[in-house]
């Protein structure tokens, strides 16, 4: 009677979302801003649900929510996913990873023309080739075709090659305020990505939905006040994007 009156308490706990597990997928550095003030106030709040982090490209994500192997993911741009539903919750701005003594570190914001010539590597890894296509979409207006270098090696080992002075690289937000020796990160003008919420309708996980609604209404709180949860963690500002959601 014991066992089943504890098995009771914890199917009553998981049914209102009090307890359970929530997968995760994660498309970029979670470094800080929204994504992590995120986690950071959800796991206060409801230290007895379980989060697990999955880190792929988009596809992959999307693939899995729709066989129900992840309850959400947060990843870039606000694109069309059949089967899913997805809601644009903040944006970051775009930053370029400089040698520390690179000449660019003298300015305070970079230009596209200022690396229009410049070598520039990008990761084979996700999401490197977003990256490669960001930059591509970019840079396609100057008078020369970018000269850019894919290494398939990870984020760290990407930013290790930077501060050797093996090239320049874009990041973004998150990963620009964050401490790397030997490198300078400096604000790309005009440059900001969405950063979306994307999830299978079918889910009725408790612990999920309570996810999703905290993370609309910082996204709506951030919005109202025009201040971003990544001003309570670390310079610089995130900016917050209306919320949108729809049916995919």
């Amino acid at each position: 009677m014991t066992q089943i009156g504890l098995a009771r308490t914890e199917v009553g706990a998981i049914g209102r979302g009090d307890a359970g597990e929530i997968r995760i997928g994660i498309f970029s550095a979670v470094g800080a801003g929204f994504l992590s003030e995120l986690i950071r106030v959800f796991g206060t709040a409801n230290p007895s649900i379980h989060l697990t982090f999955v880190d792929g490209d988009q596809a992959e994500h999307v693939g899995a929510l729709r066989l129900g192997t992840l309850d959400i993911a947060f990843v870039t741009g606000t694109a069309d996913w059949p089967e899913c539903e997805t809601e644009q919750l903040w944006t970051e701005g775009v930053f370029v990873a400089l040698p520390e003594q690179h000449p660019l570190t003298a300015k305070e914001v970079v230009s596209w023309e200022d690396i229009g010539a410049a070598r520039l590597i990008v990761s084979d890894v996700p999401p490197g080739p977003e990256i490669h296509n960001y930059l591509i979409q970019r840079l396609a207006d100057l008078a020369h075709h970018p000269f850019i270098e894919r290494h398939n090696v990870g984020r760290l080992n990407l930013l290790s090659l930077v501060a050797l002075g093996r090239g320049l690289t874009l990041v973004s937000e998150g990963v620009a305020v964050t401490d790397f020796a030997g490198l300078q990160f400096r604000p790309m003008v005009d440059a900001t990505l969405p950063y979306s919420a994307v999830w299978s309708p079918q889910n009725d996980n408790p612990a999920f939905l309570r996810l999703l609604n905290l993370a609309r209404s910082m996204a709506q709180s951030a919005r109202s006040t025009e201040i971003s949860p990544a001003l309570a963690v670390a310079p610089p500002r995130v900016a917050l994007s209306q919320t949108r959601g729809q049916s995919r």
